[in-house]
């Protein structure tokens, strides 16, 4: 049954997505590290340090570690591109390439 939508532009909107998260994973980074020093500034009190660590852990959501080897939007990325139908995609790419415009149902 075709899809009255286009899986081509679904699947370049996710490339685009996955390009901006590539620029994100930079300060995401440098969130890291302020945290971790703002964790060991002398005598800070407890509950100060719990707000560096939960800063941090939610910086951590979004990034790649050695914890989460895949990352959130990585997992959220590749499930969109999941529900896009193959056989759509590829019909659309190739009707592409050959110049024609597939007709949405």
């Amino acid at each position: 049954m075709p899809i009255k939508w286009s899986a081509m532009k679904v699947h370049e909107k996710a490339n685009e997505i996955e390009a901006v998260v590539k620029e994100l994973m930079k300060p995401l980074e440098k969130i890291q590290k302020l945290t971790e020093e703002g964790m060991e500034i002398p005598s800070i009190p407890q509950y100060i340090e719990q707000r560096f660590q939960t800063i941090k852990s939610e910086s951590e959501r979004h990034l790649v570690t050695k914890w989460d080897p895949e990352g959130m939007f990585t997992r959220l990325l590749n499930a969109l591109r999941k529900d896009i139908p193959e056989d759509a995609l590829k019909r659309e790419q190739a009707n592409s390439l050959n110049g024609n415009q597939q007709g949405l149902i």
